[in-house]
């Protein structure tokens, strides 16, 4: 079973590539170098629980989208 991590991690991938982002684009959003967002959507290490926000309001979606499928893989 992936952790919550994981699936917010592949969450955030798949959802810049919907939109034709790139690690590029959120980096400033976060206040990171573009390494650390690398290695969040990869999963290495995980997003701040602070950072989920401004990352929902930057790719355009609520932050419940942005777990709804993390919380159901872990109630479950």
């Amino acid at each position: 079973m992936q952790s919550l991590s994981e699936i917010v991690a592949s969450t955030v991938r798949a959802e810049l590539a919907r939109r034709k982002l790139r690690p590029v684009d959120l980096a400033p959003v976060l206040g990171v170098d573009v390494r650390a967002v690398q290695r969040r959507i990869a999963g290495e290490i995980a997003f701040e629980l602070d950072e989920l926000p401004d990352v929902a309001r930057f790719l355009g979606i609520a932050l419940g989208d942005l777990v709804p499928a993390a919380v159901q893989a872990v109630a479950s």
